[in-house]
This record gives structure tokens, C-alpha cells and sequence, in this order.
């Protein structure tokens, strides 16, 4: 199964049975995600739960509702490819253990993206990012 399958029947799970973000919660955090806008399903429904209120499917495609184009039918799609809740904390571990494997580097690049200015030219991206990286590998090396 890849990543995105298992994201996807993650956020299934999640708006079939929003009570199963308990079990996954612990296991889970929403940087484990590739895929963004299944990692803010997974954090609005951990949060909304947090603070006893109601989720359900509406309430998750209202949270991605400007990170794709059809947030109706990608939380459609992400049901239809979640059979049973059964698998869902074995899903989590799975995710959790690919995200662990993807390392530091793949996270940092991820935060980098969502910070940079979309107007930088690509030379100008790759001289900073890189510059960033040296300087993040540098700090770890002395600790």
C-alpha cells in the first residue's frame, strides 16, 4: 500500500468514525501526512475532538475547502477507499513509520515550501534552501 493510500483511508476512517482520532492521536501527529490536506482533516478533527465538539465529513471538507478543488469529493474519495475501521491504527503505525523513514530533510523541505515567497526564482530558492540545509545539518553536528 503507498503513502497516499493509507493517508487517504486515515481520513476516511477519521470522517466515517471521528472518535478513532483517540486511538490514533498517540500514534500519529499531522506532520506524518504527506498529502496537506489530509494532515489539517486529521489535525481539525484531533482538535475539534479535543474540545468536545462534533466532526464529521462536512465539517472535514469545510476544513480543506482552500487546499483542493473539490474538498466534497476528495473526502468522498478518501471514504470510499476505507472499507472497515479495522486497519486504521495499523494504517497510523504504517504512516507513521514511513514518515520516520522519509527523515528530517523531507520535513524540512516541506516547512521551507510553505514558507517561501512564490515570486523567487528557482536559482534563488535552490541557493537559499541549500544554504539552509548546510546551516540545519551544521547545528545537528554540534549538538
Amino acid at each position: 500500500m503507498d503513502t497516499s493510500q493509507l493517508e487517504y483511508s486515515i481520513v476516511g476512517a477519521i470522517c466515517i468514525e471521528p472518535k478513532i482520532c483517540d486511538k490514533i492521536s498517540g500514534i500519529l501527529s499531522p506532520d506524518d501526512f504527506s498529502i496537506s490536506a489530509c494532515s489539517e482533516v486529521f489535525e481539525a478533527a484531533c482538535d475539534a475532538l479535543g474540545r468536545g465538539k462534533h466532526f464529521d465529513a462536512v465539517l472535514a471538507a469545510d476544513a480543506i475547502r482552500n487546499r483542493v478543488d473539490d474538498a466534497v469529493r476528495f473526502i468522498g474519495d478518501c471514504m470510499n477507499v476505507t472499507p472497515t475501521l479495522a486497519n486504521t491504527e495499523d494504517h497510523a503505525r504504517m504512516l507513521h513509520q514511513r514518515a520516520s523513514e522519509r527523515g528530517s530533510s523531507w520535513r524540512f523541505r516541506k516547512l521551507w515550501k510553505a514558507k517561501m515567497p512564490p515570486q523567487r526564482s528557482q536559482a534563488s530558492v535552490r541557493t537559499s534552501y541549500g544554504q539552509a540545509l548546510a546551516t540545519a545539518y551544521r547545528a545537528l553536528d554540534r549538538r
